[in-house]
């Protein structure tokens, strides 16, 4: 048994707030739920909306500066994985054509979505 099996796979509207409220504990306790909560409150410590940390100077990050962001983006790609690992395979299916549309690579990869 896997370490987040107890948050069921998403189906849809039908047990979207019961997945919702496990998917919301596992993130807040692995440290990733900053990455996805968009709504900024100031007393939800664990929740503040986080981005990614930039360089004082863009063309020239120092070496600490570089392994910050990558930490930053480590974390961020965590807390997707463990999100697209509890969808149903249509919801995912559905969430990586609407990714694909938006960034134009539909035509390109010739899919049906």
């Amino acid at each position: 048994m896997g370490k987040h099996d107890h948050i069921p796979e998403l189906l849809g509207t039908e047990n979207y707030v019961g997945w919702a409220t496990k998917m919301q504990y596992a993130l807040a306790c692995e440290d990733h739920w900053c990455h996805i909560n968009t709504k900024a409150d100031p007393g939800d410590l664990l929740g503040f909306p986080s981005f990614i940390p930039l360089p004082v100077d863009a063309t020239k990050p120092t070496d600490a500066e570089t392994a910050k962001m990558r930490e930053w983006l480590l974390k961020d790609m965590k807390a997707k994985e463990l999100i697209t690992r509890r969808l149903s395979s249509m919801l995912y299916f559905v969430s990586v054509c609407s990714m694909l549309v938006h960034l134009g690579a539909r035509r390109t990869l010739s899919i049906t979505c």
